[in-house]
């Protein structure tokens, strides 16, 4: 039991909403999230701001979102070493600069695959990598403020206490 009132389901119930909540995170990171952080969802500021803190709510830090996309990412474009977008270790070549290996030829299939599990590497480490170095890449963190980091602390707690309690 995850808690009172819920219930684990059978495996085929659980992948499908695990496949569901997928669907949605991406939804939620890819359309409203994204656009808010870059100021496009809305014209009012405000409504730009609360679309881009969406992802705290799923866990993810927008405030180390924005800094490794809005300002490395745009700002170093598939340059190796910088830009922490195409870097994504050995299994996925996303740059010509980037060692090709056989099974590369491959990666069309199982990107899909890597690419979703890797909300959970990013919302339970590297985050936390970026937090306690300093930075994004080679790229310093701004000061980011108490709030911003009261933040990334309280929603980073949520989720690691609901996903320890969700246990069966």
């Amino acid at each position: 039991m995850c808690s009172p009132g819920f219930y684990t389901p059978q495996a085929w119930l659980a992948l499908t909403e695990c496949l569901f909540l997928g669907l949605l995170t991406a939804a939620i990171g890819f359309n409203v999230m994204h656009d808010g952080a870059h100021g496009s969802f809305s014209n009012n500021t405000k409504v730009n701001m609360a679309a881009a803190y969406t992802l705290d709510l799923l866990g993810a830090s927008s405030f180390m979102w924005n800094t490794k996309h809005n300002i490395v990412h745009h700002a170093y474009t598939n340059i190796g070493g910088v830009d922490d977008d195409i870097e994504a270790g050995i299994l996925l070549r996303m740059a010509p600069h980037q060692k090709r290996h056989g099974f590369h030829k491959f990666q069309h299939m199982y990107f899909w695959l890597l690419y979703g599990l890797l909300y959970i590497a990013w919302v339970f480490y590297t985050d936390y990598k970026k937090y306690f170095r300093n930075k994004v890449g080679n790229v310093p963190l701004k000061n980011s403020g108490v709030l911003t980091m009261s933040c990334f602390g309280f929603s980073k707690d949520c989720i690691c206490i609901y996903s320890l309690s969700c246990r069966s």
